[in-house]
């Protein structure tokens, strides 16, 4: 391996130990443009890519001091978009930031909508609901009313409200809807005081080393890569878990076959003994796993999530894990799939090293 190419390994190594931030504060700028105001802020690079609750205190305006609401009522705007608007010839019509979707609509009443909490089964709540437009009829975002005083059950309940209305529809029209973003604000003021937004990617740098690299991928890790490759391509959490796992999967049996051939050759397969790191990220959601070898998260990441999102269940609806509408009030998937990220990315680089170490970085995997 030449300089530049380890040189690369490097930085591919240092880079998969890159892990969300759990939490960041910085100043935002609030821009208007047409109207509407848009949220500035630095992206750092460990949290593009990935679906952030972020709460706003107070606005920039100068002097404007105004706390984030206690209690309800709320209101919560799902602004609509569409994967498919790569596909259009025309895009000058789109507006992402105020949202997009493939329906017209001529009548625009608004619906109540009545759901029971899960907590109090005999009680009958209400919730307005509204369809904005634009000047042309496309519906562009969701707006619903409801009476919760907290705001994360606020969220959570509208998102069930907007998901089955949205499952509905798309079924009835075949054709897609998904949510962009969220935008939360109390009744009793216009200023958006929540968004659940997910961090759009910045440009990478290739360097002539990677280039070279991508060239000469062992052959048996190619399947390891476009899975990889699959689920960072994918904005669907769930999709991108179900793919990240499958590495998994493939790599047990690339190593069964390494293994094989190197005992064969009168050596002992030797790799890194990898465990969960102890970081922010699993400070905080994998505390329990922090120390102990990525075997036994992998294998509860199997039971909670690969499972579940592979196949429906239908005793507990609140709690199915595959919500096709959206998942940005719920980060379980978003954290896990950075935590995995990080762990098959160096599990992938020590397979590469022990191949290239044993001479079998052409070989095929059984």
């Amino acid at each position: 391996m030449s300089t530049d190419e380890k040189k690369a390994a490097e930085n591919a190594s240092q880079n998969s130990g890159d892990t969300l931030m759990v939490g960041f504060e910085c100043a935002a700028v609030v821009q208007e443009d047409s109207g509407r105001k848009r949220l500035e802020f630095p992206i750092p690079q460990s949290m593009q890519g990935h679906t952030f609750c972020i709460d706003a205190t107070r606005d920039s305006s100068p002097g404007d001091t105004e706390p984030l609401p206690e209690h309800g009522p709320w209101v919560v705007e799902f602004i609509l978009g569409s994967e498919f608007v790569i596909y259009q010839n025309e895009l000058s019509g789109v507006d992402p930031e105020a949202g997009h979707s493939h329906f017209r609509l001529s009548d625009t009443r608004g619906l109540r909508i009545h759901y029971s909490p899960k907590e109090a089964p005999g009680l009958l709540k209400t919730a307005n609901l509204e369809f904005l437009t634009n000047p042309a009829g496309v519906l562009q975002r969701l707006r619903v009313e409801i009476d919760e005083d907290n705001l994360d059950l606020a969220a959570r309940r509208s998102l069930f409200i907007v998901s089955d209305l949205l499952d509905s529809l798309s079924y009835q029209k075949r054709a897609p809807l998904q949510i962009r973003h969220v935008c939360v604000s109390a009744k009793k003021s216009p200023k958006t005081f929540r968004w659940y937004r997910t961090i759009p990617y910045t440009t990478r740098e290739l360097r002539p080393a990677e280039l070279a690299r991508a060239a000469a991928e062992p052959q048996a890790l190619r399947p390891c890569l476009r899975l990889f490759r699959e689920a960072i391509n994918s904005a669907r959490p769930h999709y991108r878990l179900l793919c990240l796992y499958r590495i998994r999967e493939h790599l047990d049996r690339v190593r069964a076959a390494n293994d094989h051939r190197i005992l064969q050759m009168g050596r002992t397969p030797k790799r890194p003994t990898r465990r969960v790191p102890d970081n922010e990220l699993t400070q905080k959601y994998f505390a329990e796993f922090i120390g102990k070898k990525i075997s036994a998260l992998l294998d509860q990441i199997r039971r909670e999530y690969r499972v579940p999102v592979a196949h429906v269940n239908l005793t507990d609806f609140e709690r199915l894990v595959l919500d096709p509408a959206d998942v940005r009030c719920d980060h379980r998937l978003d954290y896990t799939n950075t935590l995995l990220i990080g762990l098959l990315t160096d599990l992938i680089e020590d397979e590469r090293h022990l191949m290239e170490t044993e001479g079998l970085a052409g070989g095929e995997a059984a």
